[in-house]
């Protein structure tokens, strides 16, 4: 019995042990299955992975006072193609006509060269074939042509992979005050200083992982992108072309090393025109650096009105007081400041037109060389140790010697009163002299009058004032007085007359340092020449300043700079309906003419017309259109629609550059213009039939 026992135990043991075994088997493979799938799962994950990407938005345009594009974005494009998504014997139907429009966008290869290619990217099921890299907007409209390309991008695979780019309209013109990327991913002028506004909001985007590539997950995005913002500038194309133009020939002239000029509207503070060039080591003339803004340099006799203003106010002077300049020069310590020639008695006044450093060393440090402290307090009072506070980046502080600083001497107060030991850019003696111009206002340089958003404006940019009053009204009238008689018969700048209207402002010619190793190192002497003033002089509308250094012909401020000025202010007076009064009075006697009106958009020029103070009529021929040619009689305005087709040419002679270019685009072309005011010709009849991305030339006048 115990036998029987011990069998039945070692066969209930033996059992136990191969079930025992035969769960852990099965634990086991259960186990290593999970983990292989689990292997496997992560492997296709790899394979399959996504991620989410920002898509960047276009940037807003940057358009002139009248509405012009300065700058704006266009597309380049990298397309690409998902082979995956159309089947064989879909590809074999189109790849003869795929290649034949590549080629004929694309000739570098032959036809029979791109059917090999797609054909070989097809075999191996590629998911994101290469086209070709930076294709224009005009050749993307070719490659969209071609069978499967032209499908949703769902279901023939064509992804044309858009970027940014941005295109000046006018090339070299206020290039620097617009701005760029320089190259180090940093944005300077208007596209630095407003680079928020313009840049928009990033979208998203699903990418996934195919191979080592990442190619869209789908045609839609998680999060749109939303464009930036467009800017109307306060530039005026006109004085700015003016502006550019005078001053290159200038430098040209005078083999200069470089020179800038700034024109701003006296009772607003809008820049309407500023141009930077500076010689290349080729000899050509570039904008590379806004120095009308950044560089600060010793401003020579352009100081003294601030030397002027300083002793008026204060009583210390008037300007009929009398002071003796014999013999032309005067010593104060160890250094001698001199004029150009003996001037022997003469008053305040008239030291001040012929710019004698004599005169103005004399009287400054006669009333406040015992008490600097005074005379520099009166400066400030001014606001010439502040920036003018205009929005782009880089303008310089402005420096004043004082005592207690490095450098200062017996002899700092009369270098002070023509403009040495201080520094200032170009812009902030503009500044000063804008504001004798405006009546002793201040007012804050601006570049940018609206920001809007789809046409629509969001924000404008109002006039800023940033002090009220620098001085009395006696004061001020003096100054005005003095800046007059310098383009007088008897002053430095009488070579500036014009016929027409008075300039009033003044000379500058100023010894340039060369840091530590001073004036005129190793026997060279350079100078810099500058003219600064405002006009009319009777009722001012505009300021400028032109400073230009190192001229190789001439070194005075009337002669080289002067000049400048003086075609600037000649050429806006003559081209500036405002200031013709036999044009704005009205005559009973001469028949009352409707103004020119452009053809365009016809709920603008309504509105346009609506603000006029009118003698006329405005008659509207058809309510439902919505783009108008006008007729204009002498007390009549027809505004006649202008049919604008979907697949025919449009008609956009007489159209401004913003309501043409509007049109165009729209219609698919790709637009090329020469000129400004309004379009004189097309090179494409209207009428005629037209496809997307052909390009169109526009001449306007």
């Amino acid at each position: 019995m115990s036998d029987f026992k011990k069998d039945i135990s070692w066969r209930i043991l033996l059992i136990y042990l191969s079930v025992v075994s035969l769960a852990v088997l099965i634990i086991y493979n259960i186990l290593r299955i999970q983990n292989s799938a689990e292997f496997a799962d992560i492997e296709e994950q790899k394979k399959v992975s996504t991620r989410v990407d920002d898509i960047e938005p276009f940037r807003g345009t940057i358009y002139a006072s009248n509405g012009e594009i300065l700058v704006q974005s266009d597309a380049i494009f990298n397309p690409r193609w998902d082979s995956s998504l159309c089947t064989d014997k879909e590809f074999e139907e189109a790849v003869d006509s795929m290649a034949l429009i590549l080629n004929q966008t694309f000739p570098e290869k032959t036809k029979t060269e791109w059917k090999s290619y797609l054909r070989q990217k097809k075999e191996e099921n590629g998911r994101y074939i290469r086209i070709k890299n930076n294709v224009n907007r005009r050749d993307l409209q070719k490659l969209l042509k071609a069978p499967i390309f032209r499908l949703p991008r769902n279901e023939g695979g064509f992804m044309p992979e858009a970027r940014e780019t941005r295109k000046l309209h006018y090339n070299l013109l206020a290039k620097r005050t617009i701005g760029y990327d320089n190259g180090e991913g940093k944005r300077v002028g208007i596209e630095g200083a407003f680079s928020k506004e313009l840049s928009g909001q990033k979208g998203k985007r699903t990418m996934k992982k195919s191979g080592s590539k990442w190619i869209p997950a789908s045609s839609s995005y998680i999060k749109e992108p939303i464009n930036g913002y467009d800017l109307t500038t306060t530039i005026d194309v006109e004085i700015q072309n003016v502006a550019q133009q005078e001053l290159l020939n200038q430098l040209k002239s005078e083999n200069a090393a470089m020179g800038c000029a700034i024109v701003m509207e006296v009772e607003t503070g809008y820049i309407k025109a500023i141009s930077n060039l500076r010689k290349s080591s080729d000899g050509t003339y570039n904008e590379v650096y806004n120095q009308a803004i950044g560089i600060k340099t010793q401003p020579g006799s352009t100081f003294k009105l601030a030397s002027l203003l300083v002793g008026l106010e204060d009583g210390a002077f008037d300007i009929n007081d009398i002071v003796e300049t014999s013999p032309g020069y005067v010593r104060f310590y160890d250094r001698d400041f001199r004029d150009t020639r003996d001037y022997g008695t003469m008053t305040i006044k008239e030291a001040f037109a012929h710019s004698s450093n004599v005169a103005f060393t004399k009287i400054i440090n006669e009333n406040y060389g015992n008490n600097p402290k005074k005379f520099i307090q009166g400066l400030k009072r001014l606001g010439l140790d502040q920036r003018t506070g205009i929005s782009l980046a880089g303008e310089s502080t402005p420096y004043i010697s004082e005592p207690g600083k490095q450098g200062w001497s017996g002899v700092s107060i009369p270098s002070l009163s023509i403009g040495y030991e201080s520094e200032f850019s170009p812009i902030q003696i503009l500044s000063l002299y804008n504001t004798i111009a405006n009546g002793g206002k201040r007012m804050k340089p601006q570049l940018v009058s609206d920001m809007r958003e789809n046409g629509k404006v969001i924000k404008h940019f109002d006039p800023v004032v940033t002090m009220n009053r620098i001085c009395s009204q006696r004061t001020l009238k003096k100054a005005q007085e003095c800046l007059e008689a310098v383009v007088s018969n008897d002053g430095t700048g009488k070579a500036l007359q014009l016929a027409n209207f008075k300039i009033a402002g003044k000379t500058g010619t100023a010894r340039m340092a060369k840091g530590s190793s001073g004036y005129g190192a190793n026997g060279e002497m350079k100078y810099q020449a500058s003219f600064v003033g405002y006009f009319p002089a009777e009722k001012p509308k505009y300021s400028c300043i032109v400073v230009i250094q190192a001229p190789e012909n001439n070194i005075y401020g009337a002669k080289v700079s002067g000049t400048v000025f003086t075609a600037i202010a000649d050429k806006i007076y003559n081209s500036d309906i405002s200031y013709h009064k036999a044009i704005n009075i009205a005559n009973n006697n001469i028949p009352f003419h409707a103004p020119v009106v452009k053809a365009g958009n016809k709920a603008e020029t309504k509105k346009v017309l609506s603000n006029l103070d009118k003698n006329f009529k405005v008659r509207d021929t058809d309510p439902s259109a919505k783009w108008i040619a006008t007729e204009v009689y002498p007390n009549e305005i027809n505004l006649q629609k202008r049919f604008i087709g979907k697949s025919t040419m449009p008609n956009v002679k007489g159209m401004g550059m913003k309501d043409a270019l509007y049109i165009l685009e729209n219609a698919g072309l790709v637009v090329s213009f020469q000129g400004s005011g309004k379009v004189k010709t097309q090179s494409i009849n209207a009428g005629v039939a037209i496809q997307r991305g052909q390009t169109v030339k526009i001449i306007l006048e």
